[in-house]
């Protein structure tokens, strides 16, 4: 199987950090890669991954991981695109791999019936769609004109919210709406950043970096990060060590050490649980014990009596799993 893997990286400060450098050089096991920062790179720099990738470029386009996906087609072209037999676009908001890529790719690969595949999915602007920071193409679906006329679409946004509302959500609506197969690797439906190790327990071989900024942890979590790690995969963590290093926004100790505190936010959790009401301008919603009673949205559907659909425009795909 050849595949080619478009990567996408950002760094406010203009580093590759030694955690960007070890995904490509796992990554390199099985795909060739080229390189593109949203950020200017120095050939110091460059010189990290030179031996794990065909190219390396980065400067200022402003268009996010998107934008470099882009920047790479008009580099690489479609001509060399289309000699290889699958396409990945990646990007650096993840640690990992946890565990060897051809292991994962063997995964996968079992099941013959996908033309794209994700790792995860999410619920968005109501609709299921495969976060980006991993999505496996094969021929098929990376050779089509909606793949190519969606990336070379891509424009300066505003603010990464825009970008995920513009070409992440309806990426994968586009190709399902055209007949091609759709899958996801892992079919977990919790919150990626606060139930992490689930997902790692589940098979995927990545942690989201987000996890770790400030306020993002939750706290039943926080404090054996380190040994979770350790006791299950053979992820080095100096690599999340050395990135946290410096990095304002990131937090990786375990600091709600106050019982009272931990007591409240069990106390505020149950509350929710028990019962719940949100009220927003076209949107209302009553659960008790965890059960929608009443759940209106003005734009997309109503559920009442216990979360029985009574009414729905929800542009939702059926992303379905592998089969392993």
């Amino acid at each position: 199987m050849k595949r080619i893997c478009l990567f996408a990286g950002y760094d406010n400060k203009n580093i590759i950090h030694d955690y960007v450098v070890y995904y490509l050089k796992e990554l390199s096991t099985v795909s060739d890669i080229y390189y593109m920062a949203d950020n200017e790179i120095s050939e110091e720099e460059k010189v990290k991954i030179a031996p794990y990738v065909k190219g390396a470029y980065g400067f200022n386009h402003k268009k996010y991981d998107f934008g470099s996906w882009q920047e790479l087609i008009k580099i690489v072209g479609w001509e060399k695109i289309s000699e290889y037999d699958e396409l990945i676009l990646a990007n650096d908001s993840v640690f990992g791999p946890l565990y060897p890529m051809k292991d994962f790719f063997t995964k996968i690969e079992k099941d013959v019936e996908w033309d794209i595949c994700g790792i995860t999915r999410s619920f968005e602007k109501q609709v299921w769609h495969l976060n980006s920071y991993f999505l496996v193409f094969r021929y098929k679906a990376f050779t089509s004109d909606i793949f190519k006329e969606h990336l070379l679409s891509v424009k300066q946004e505003e603010n990464i919210s825009q970008v995920i509302e513009k070409y992440e959500v309806p990426f994968m609506y586009k190709f399902y709406n055209n007949g091609y197969s759709v899958k996801v690797f892992c079919g977990l439906n919790t919150h990626i950043y606060l139930y992490w190790q689930e997902y790692c327990n589940a098979g995927v071989p990545f942690i989201k970096k987000k996890i770790f900024n400030k306020g993002m942890f939750d706290s039943r979590y926080k404090s054996d990060w380190r040994e979770y790690i350790k006791n299950n995969t053979n992820y080095n963590i100096k690599y999340i060590e050395d990135y946290a290093n410096g990095q304002a926004d990131v937090d990786l100790e375990y600091i709600h050490t106050s019982p009272l505190i931990q007591f409240i936010k069990i106390f505020k959790d149950f509350y929710k649980w028990l019962i719940h009401i949100n009220i927003k301008k076209g949107k209302f919603y009553f659960k008790l014990f965890g059960i929608y009673m009443v759940k209106i949205n003005k734009k997309y559907y109503t559920y009442i009596l216990f979360g029985k659909p009574m009414k729905s425009k929800i542009n939702a795909i059926p992303i379905k799993i592998i089969k392993q």
